[in-house]
């Protein structure tokens, strides 16, 4: 055992088991009064009772705890705490920022934008009418998975004359077409082409017939005999 584990009396430990579920709830809190920041004393007050707070040990594991957590983002200067999701994003113009941000193009997956903009899906979908955004979903339920940018320009709307015209615009025959083509000697038109790893099946040769091998040297006279009965 080291030093220090030999150091903690018990009542460290249980200073230390309390500082960590204060640390839980706290980060609870952030995550609901984001993208605001919380001061510490307006976190101590929602945590603990006025007597509790005077608890110097305790306080310290906590904002240990607090401090090193990934989720949770401080601010010394302002003796501020605040959530930190793995997307610092909670409308439409940040999402955007940072997805022309990304070098390499990386989807954003939708479970994780969501820590820090509960309620994104209204802006997602809209934001995928507009071509803004490409949104690859679950087959069952149509849940956004990945989110990845996308380019409006990209869209060109077609006048509706054009695509009048085009739906006019019909298709010949499929067989008015063979019959052209097989009057034309076109092989287009002609048996169908034959596989390349077609099978070639070669004619089996016929099985000679060998006489009797014996290898026991104490029965040549029956394959003797046996040999002689053949000629007759």
């Amino acid at each position: 055992m080291s030093g220090n584990a030999a150091a903690l009396t018990p009542a460290m430990r249980q200073q230390a088991v309390e500082s960590s579920a204060l640390a839980f709830a706290a980060i609870a809190r952030l995550k609901d009064r984001y993208p605001s920041s919380i001061s510490y004393q307006d976190l101590l007050d929602y945590l603990l009772p006025n007597d509790k707070q005077d608890n110097d040990a305790l306080l310290r594991y906590f904002n240990l705890s607090l401090r090193k957590n990934p989720e949770v983002s401080f601010d010394p200067k302002a003796n501020t705490y605040r959530y930190k999701p793995p997307y610092d994003v909670a409308n439409a113009e940040e999402l955007l920022a940072l997805l022309q941000r990304q070098e390499l193009r990386q989807g954003i997956p939708y479970d994780k934008l969501k820590h820090g903009w509960p309620d994104c899906l209204e802006t997602l979908n809209q934001l995928e009418r507009e071509h803004k955004i490409l949104i690859t979903r679950q087959k069952k339920d149509r849940i956004p998975r990945f989110i990845w940018a996308d380019e409006p320009s990209l869209y060109v709307r077609l006048e509706p004359e054009f695509v009048q015209e085009w739906k006019k615009i019909s298709l010949p025959n499929p067989d008015k077409i063979r019959v052209e083509l097989a009057a034309m000697q076109s092989k287009a038109a002609g048996e169908a082409p034959k596989p390349l790893n077609a099978a070639v099946t070669k004619p089996k040769a016929k099985k000679v017939r060998r006489g009797n091998k014996v290898t026991n040297t104490h029965m040549l006279h029956l394959d003797a005999i046996s040999k002689g009965y053949s000629k007759k």
